[in-house]
């Protein structure tokens, strides 16, 4: 009977080294800490670099509540906003590098969410010093860092690849004939507390208005100011890796 017991502890211990090693990546050791006395930032660079491989470039833009002066900084490992998004997003890296590995950033500010020109040096160094690939930037912004986000591709519309705005954007009339050929998905909770629902609308129905086919509006209730609980657990992620700018 003793025998019976060790062979099955073995066999178990076994499937768990096998489970544990085939998985990559956790949460622990996907990102690394960038300061370079400009920009300070979580980069996750792809294990290995294949020759001649350009990989996409996913950028996360956090709410107010996660910047490095906030006791929510000590569990940014956790993600906090991104946490769903990165969850799904790990196990799909683990399970199929080649179509999902890439170059993610995490900003860490301060204030108001990064300037465009910040997230846009970081962007260039990836292209011009590393394997990222300029047809798949991908920018991702939650409240704060949706007001960013869309600063970002009002600023430089040629950059994304695509868009994703939850409960916070910014909508520059003037700007916007410059941004229908980027594809956009604005996320809000009509039940929004914090941030109006009726900035996402006028944002859609300003682009709807000019005949931009590229936006789409997903509105729902229920979430209150945590839009993301509900845009993280859609097709969102696959949508997002659809993207390129050559298609």
């Amino acid at each position: 009977m003793k025998k019976i017991f060790l062979n099955i502890l073995f066999i178990f211990l076994i499937f768990m080294l096998i489970s544990c090693s085939s998985s990559k990546y956790t949460h622990r050791n996907f990102f690394e800490l960038i300061d370079d006395g400009v920009e300070k930032y979580q980069l996750h660079r792809p294990a290995e670099i294949k020759d001649g491989a350009k990989y996409p470039v996913l950028i996360y833009l956090h709410a107010l509540g996660e910047h490095e002066y906030t006791l929510a900084y000590p569990f940014y490992y956790y993600f906090l906003t991104a946490r769903i998004l990165m969850d799904d997003f790990i196990s799909k890296v683990n399970t199929d590098p080649d179509y999902y590995e890439s170059y993610v950033v995490l900003s860490i500010e301060e204030n108001w969410g990064p300037e465009p020109e910040s997230v846009l040096r970081i962007i260039e160094r990836l292209i011009n010093e590393e394997a990222a690939d300029p047809d798949r930037i991908y920018i991702v912004g939650v409240s704060m860092g949706g007001f960013a986000a869309s600063d970002f591709i009002f600023n430089y519309p040629d950059i994304p690849a695509c868009a994703v705005l939850i409960c916070g954007n910014n909508y520059y009339a003037d700007k916007a004939p410059d941004i229908l050929d980027i594809p956009v998905r604005l996320y809000h909770s009509g039940d929004d507390d914090r941030v109006s629902v009726d900035i996402s609308r006028t944002f859609y129905n300003g682009i709807i208005e000019l005949g931009g086919e590229k936006t789409e509006y997903f509105e729902f209730t229920g979430y209150r100011h945590s839009a993301w609980d509900y845009a993280y657990r859609t097709d969102l992620l696959d949508w997002i890796y659809l993207q390129n700018k050559t298609n």
